[in-house]
């Protein structure tokens, strides 16, 4: 598409077009049908004719007509695949669309078609016909040749394929506003950034001192930044080849491009330089093997196919050199015009355009607008330049120290995470202690039909330990827990006093998946009842909570050895334990309170994946991260809550499984004074008796998840004249925005959305609604001043969040 400013001779370019179909077989084929079976008809240059239209226009309808011009279709068995739209808009004003169907032609013909357009054009204004020396090959003889190639190595080449990309992620999670989304429209649109001329002469010294190319330079960087933003540490991009392999083949008209994958290994916290070497190292073996074409390295790979996702990778990037610019057209003054089509080829196409030395880079970031938006994709690419910035100024900076985040995102980082309240040091027994000293006889628990005080909570609480320390119960020791949910909070509250990590344990998981959670967490023993042990796997040893009055704590010197049929005992009293009604004691001391006092770094709880994406992966807790939890829900949360009631001895309800992190947010209103209502497995599950519940021991604090959330407003929840709790809260997914905003416009009700990975103890972000008297809320809260400090453990390797870890979070750039 380009606007020609001068006199435009329109019968010498129509000649001159008719003249470069003569010379290009490509140009003048059409691609027939006989029985079903497609073929090539390569028309004579003599009744080789290109479509050609003019038509005058005005200057508004003109983005209209190019637009119109782009998008009409060929029919390749009638239609040649080239024709000209020419709109004159004025004298000596005129746009001329040249089309061409990729069929015939790739970009890397755009400098040979227009070669030979220009020069016919001169000779047919001139009066003559164009003179120039015949084509070594035409495109057919390519073909053979390439299918004789193919012949020999394609096989070899393929291996090479297979082996290369074996094992390689099907999709990686990019930094999108709807990862995921359906791609209804298949739009695309395309934000350009500018590469200073400093900046784009600092990167072509830094290719020429590694000794790569600018393409591999850019695919490093293309890499790294992915990689920075949670794509993992496998990433595959994919990238354009010009196939011409042979001298022969450089003035030809035709489509040998071809589409590599190239597999970049970023683990191991690199520096960018040994990423270069990684990169070099990867794409020469890709060019070797450049010649099987794409669709046949996607049947040998044979990764799972979606109708909406292009195979193998998502994340297309390029490398045009253009040194010498746009040529003019026809001896006139010409001004190139966007070519885009608007249709996504790819869910994000890096193009870097090199105009030379002494002169700057053009990034061109085309997205699919189905996925993301216009500002988030120029985010992108500035974090691009900015990461190439920081490679030139220093290419032995490792990749995870690189920086992603922009000037204004770490300035608000740093003002979201400057924290203006001290550090919670108490651990969960111990805060659970300080409330029983307060208010002992406060109602604590409401489960399963019983209701008890924070004096018999912590009684229960007291029995669980002293049982599991009699078995060997500690710090780093870990406790599976496979119980009514009646009988979970002063379980886990036990085994936290013992100084263990619970395991949750959901009994109506298959028992290949909790046998294979309890060898992987090393398990110490199971905590269960006779009926959910039945279930169990063998060898895991059940200890067992049954009903009898000794197991609640509440009866301790009628306890006595019960054996189970698998090897299971029910407890059995130290001598001298404190029985469940009395005060708890200290913490440390042997008759009562914590028999040992976990450190902050110790783990509290192991939380496994669900697995959907492979094998279950267990991620441990530590005591300081739900310290950090406490604290952040007692100021964001429950203290806004209990000054709005004006009153204590609120009520909260724990509506989701045990096996879920996120249900530690109705546990931390227990640990500030409050009462818990654990709703039972048949009320949990169904949204009419949840909402009754709710509305019957009218409940302050509800916590559910938005999809959750939808099913109770369908039941009634929300309706005009129904009871509503004055706290919601939302999480474990995406709230969609008129979800929120009716949330944050219920009077009298304060909502927070609250999010964060497994590994980021329970939450990393919060934003929260208006206050019920409407007043603005504050800027977010993160219990883990995301996204920079972390509070979990990975229960792969065990260590804290550091670069040799090798779980990412997912879409949370790491700032530094």
């Amino acid at each position: 598409m380009s606007r020609i400013r001068g006199p435009l001779d329109l019968d010498a370019l129509r000649t001159a077009l008719t003249d470069v179909m003569g010379r290009h077989e490509a140009l003048r084929t059409r691609f027939e049908t006989v029985d079903g079976e497609p073929y090539q008809r390569i028309v004579p240059a003599a009744e080789a004719v290109p479509g050609f239209r003019t038509a005058d226009c005005p200057e508004e309808e003109l983005a209209a007509r190019v637009g119109e011009a782009r998008r009409r279709p060929f029919d390749l068995a009638v239609d040649l695949p080239l024709r000209a739209d020419v709109l004159r808009l004025g004298p000596e004003d005129t746009v001329v669309a040249l089309v061409l169907h990729h069929i015939a032609t790739d970009e890397w013909s755009d400098r040979p078609f227009l070669a030979d357009l220009n020069r016919a054009y001169a000779d047919r204004a001139a009066g003559r016909e164009p003179e120039w020396a015949a084509l070594p090959v035409q495109y057919a003889d390519y073909t053979l040749w390439q299918e004789r190639l193919l012949a020999e190595a394609g096989e070899r080449q393929l291996a090479h394929w297979a082996r290369t990309l074996r094992g390689m992620p099907e999709e990686i999670p990019l930094p999108l506003d709807r990862p995921g989304a359906a791609r209804t429209t298949g739009r695309s649109a395309v934000v350009r950034t500018a590469l200073p001329q400093a900046s784009a002469a600092a990167l072509r010294e830094l290719a020429a001192t590694r000794q790569v190319s600018m393409f591999m330079l850019f695919q490093a960087a293309t890499a790294a930044l992915l990689h920075r933003l949670g794509a993992g540490d496998d990433i595959p991009l994919g990238a354009p080849i010009a196939g011409r392999t042979d001298s022969a083949l450089d003035d030809l008209v035709g489509f040998f491009v071809n589409t590599l994958v190239l597999r970049t290994d970023v683990s191991g916290d690199p520096s960018f330089a040994e990423l270069l070497g990684r990169v070099k190292e990867a794409a020469l073996a890709a060019f070797e093997h450049q010649d099987v074409p794409f669709d046949r390295v996607v049947e040998a790979v044979n990764p799972a196919r979606l109708a909406d996702r292009n195979p193998l990778f998502q994340v297309m990037l390029g490398y045009h050199h253009r040194p010498d610019g746009d040529p003019d057209l026809f001896g006139l003054p010409t001004r190139w015009l966007d070519t885009d089509t608007g249709a996504a080829k790819f869910d994000l196409d890096f193009t870097v355009v090199d105009h030379g030395p002494g002169r700057e880079m053009t990034l061109l970031l085309e997205y699919a607008a189905d996925l993301t938006d216009a500002g988030t994709a120029a985010l992108l690419a500035r974090r691009l330049v900015g990461l190439l910035e920081q490679v030139c100024a220093d290419p032995w900076r490792t990749v995870g120290s690189l920086r992603v985040l922009t000037g204004e995102e770490e300035a608000a980082a740093a003002r979201w995470n400057a924290t203006d309240r001290p550090l919670e040091r108490r651990s969960v027994p111990e805060i659970l202690d300080d409330v029983v000293r307060t208010t002992p006889g406060a109602p604590a628990l409401a489960a399963g039909g019983e209701r008890l005080t924070f004096r018999e909570l912590a009684g229960r609480a007291d029995a669980v330990a002293r049982l599991l320390a009699e078995r060997g119960a500690g710090p780093e020791t870990v406790v599976g827990l496979a119980l009514p949910r009646r009988l979970m909070v002063p379980a886990i509250l036990g085994v936290l006093r013992s100084g263990a990590a619970y395991l949750p344990l959901d009994p109506g998981h298959p028992a290949a998946r909790l046998e294979f959670m309890l060898r992987d967490a090393g398990a110490l023993c199971v905590l269960s009842t006779a009926d959910l042990a039945r279930g169990l796997p063998g060898g895991c040893g059940p200890v067992l909570l049954d009903e009898a009055p000794s197991a609640g704590g509440t009866d301790r010197a009628d306890r006595a050895d019960r054996t189970h049929k698998d090897g299971g005992t029910a407890p059995r009293p130290a001598d001298g334990q404190r029985a469940a009604g009395g005060d708890p004691g200290d913490p440390g001391d042997p008759q009562g309170g914590v028999p040992v006092r976990p450190a902050p770094s110790s783990a509290a709880y192991v939380i496994f994946t669900s697995g959907s994406t492979g094998t279950p992966k267990g991620v441990v807790g530590t005591h300081r991260g739900l310290s950090n939890l406490f604290a952040a829900h007692r100021d964001d949360l429950i203290g806004p809550a209990e000054r709005a009631a004006g009153r204590a001895g609120l009520r909260a309800v724990h509506a989701a499984s045990f096996s879920f992190d996120g249900s530690w947010e109705p546990l931390l209103w227990l640990l500030a004074g409050h009462e818990l209502h654990v709703a039972d497995e048949a009320v949990m599950a169904d949204p009419a008796a949840l909402l009754a519940y709710v509305a019957a021991e009218r409940i302050d604090f509800l916590d559910v998840t938005p999809t959750y959330l939808r099913e109770l407003i369908h039941h009634g929840f929300l309706a005009p004249g129904s009871p509503v709790p004055g706290v919601i809260a939302v999480g474990g997914e995406a709230t969609p925005a008129p979800l929120w905003e009716r949330l944050c416009g219920l009077p009298g009700v304060r909502a927070h959305d609250l999010y964060g990975p497994t590994e980021c103890a329970v939450d990393a972000y919060g934003r929260h609604g208006p206050g019920p008297d409407g007043s603005a809320p504050g800027p977010p809260r993160s219990t883990t001043s995301a996204p920079m400090s972390w509070t979990g453990r990975c229960g792969r390797c065990r260590l804290g969040w550091r670069a040799n870890c090798t779980w990412r979070a997912r879409g949370w750039p790491a700032a530094t």
